[in-house]
């Protein structure tokens, strides 16, 4: 018995500790931005970090990545306000695992949605917050897939019908459970 207890508590541990990485990884980035926000210039030798985080490579020099990362920068300014204000609903949980989708225990397509399992034209988050991420031209994020994608909201939106309403989202309904 002894042995299936330690099993048991190695396994909470390795969980536990999985945990704390995840939330590690956040609170780094989110100290690595407000470095960035507060010193203008502690930015700068953290551009490798921030195109890693948002584009998945830290060749910033690479494909115009430079000019986005300034906007991405001038933009946590208004961001940090409403955020402050409550106007716009982020909030990634710390300690959660990074998801590129949903989690399909919480949510469903409804199924008045017309369309495919893709958000397909529908950009609506995108617009409300005036995502810098948002390529008008082609409808996709610049940053999917990437860690910034899965560790904090646009990879696990929508998690609750908060979520949903704040956004207007016809895609999405907490799934229905009984």
């Amino acid at each position: 018995m002894e042995g299936i207890d330690d099993i048991g508590r190695m396994e909470a541990v390795r969980q536990a500790g999985q945990a704390a990485r995840w939330a590690g990884a956040r609170l780094v980035f989110g100290g690595s931005v407000a470095v960035s926000m507060l010193t203008v210039v502690g930015g700068i030798p953290l551009l490798p970090y921030f195109s890693w985080w948002f584009f998945g490579s830290p060749r910033f020099w690479e494909q115009g990545r430079l000019p986005l990362l300034v906007r991405l920068w001038l933009y946590s300014y208004p961001l940090a306000i409403n955020v402050a204000r409550r106007k716009v609903g982020v909030g990634s949980p710390l300690f959660k695992e990074p998801r590129a989708a949903p989690d399909p225990a919480l949510v469903e397509v409804s199924p008045d949605f017309v369309g495919t399992s893709a958000c397909g034209d529908c950009t609506r988050c995108c617009e409300q917050i005036k995502c810098p991420l948002h390529d008008k031209a082609t409808g996709y994020c610049l940053s999917y897939g990437s860690p910034h994608w899965r560790y904090l909201n646009c990879g696990r939106y929508p998690e609750s019908q908060g979520d949903i309403d704040f956004y207007g989202c016809p895609k999405w309904r907490v799934r229905q459970t009984g």
